[in-house]
């Protein structure tokens, strides 16, 4: 029903469509590559909630006859140096029935790495100071062109919600 892309590449002005979807994005404008979009299967009631930051984020409510689910697609570049403090703003912002998902660029042995970067310690702090659920199973999340796999994509989730979640 949703479909979370990040590193589209994108720019504004440039075209992008899926039969059967509304496409929402956030594009870089500034730098190559970036980019977030989100696909929302035709039909689904939804609206797009304000971000603040510099985030490469867009944040859907998603409404329905059992209640409204967030959905936030994040990317953060591999060298970027993540602020905890904006990343923490987006966590207690969108509050209850969040999942927030994407190419964070984190590693932790919490969700499959064996070493933790910079930014995997940060979004364990944040998951550890908010009481969020880390919905990755240890499974890899990504393909190396060059062979091999790592689990550098994070799925979490607010606590009213992750009780109700798996990562696929």
């Amino acid at each position: 029903d949703v479909i979370l892309l990040q590193e589209t590449f994108l720019k504004p002005g440039k075209a992008f469509k899926l039969d059967g979807y509304k496409v929402e994005r956030r594009d870089r404008i500034d730098g190559r590559k970036g980019g977030v979009a989100t696909l929302i299967r035709n039909g689904i009631n939804y609206t797009v909630k304000t971000t603040s930051g510099a985030l490469e984020a867009l944040a859907v409510e998603i409404k329905s006859g059992a209640g409204r689910l967030t959905l936030v697609n994040l990317y953060i570049p591999p060298v970027s140096h993540p602020d905890k403090t904006e990343i923490g703003k987006l966590l207690m912002d969108l509050g209850r029935n969040t999942i927030i998902s994407g190419d964070l660029n984190a590693k932790n042995p919490l969700w499959g790495e064996n070493q933790t970067n910079e930014h995997g310690k940060i979004i364990e702090e944040l998951v550890t100071e908010n009481d969020w659920i880390i919905l990755n199973t240890g499974q890899p999340t990504y393909q190396k062109h060059m062979g091999g796999t790592t689990a550098i994509d994070v799925s979490i989730a607010s606590p009213e919600i992750a009780a109700k979640s798996t990562l696929n």
